[in-house]
């Protein structure tokens, strides 16, 4: 689907899942402040993925894809997206073919709880210092309507 969908992310393991509405499908954001990011955000052009900055990210989750994007907050903010597949296992969450570690997984136990999704790590293979947990941990994600 991917040479044909350029939303699909990139099948770099597989088997792929199938285009099937998960219980964790949904869009959530969060807002991460100076005091969150442990201080200003700094202008970069090659910095690591999954850097803890200021200003709103957006985690989109539907049937087996996600994708992440962060908006910093004025025009010179770092921006990131990345995006790949999951599977769900009851409360657990296993993330896959994410472009910046194409191929390591991440299990998370995830939590929906009052319009906020909670993620836990259990293992993440995923380099850099351990960021894509820390990302992902940070503050709960909310529900959008």
């Amino acid at each position: 689907m991917w040479v044909s969908d350029t939303a699909e992310p990139y099948p770099f393991t597989t088997p792929v899942p199938p285009l099937e509405p998960t219980a964790i499908d949904g869009t959530y954001s969060r807002r991460v402040t100076v005091r969150l990011a442990g201080g200003p955000s700094v202008k970069c052009r090659r910095c690591a993925p999954y850097r803890i900055e200021t200003g709103t990210t957006e985690l989109t989750l539907r049937a087996g894809r996600y994708a992440i994007a962060h908006h910093g907050p004025g025009p010179d903010s770092s921006q990131f997206r990345s995006r790949g597949h999951f599977t769900l296992s009851g409360d657990s969450i296993r993330l896959f073919n994410d472009g910046e570690c194409p191929h390591m997984e991440g299990v998370y136990r995830w939590e929906r709880s009052g319009g906020a999704l909670t993620l836990e790590v259990v293992e993440d293979e995923c380099p850099f210092s351990q960021l894509r947990q820390r990302f992902l941990q940070l503050t709960p994600w909310v529900a959008e309507s």
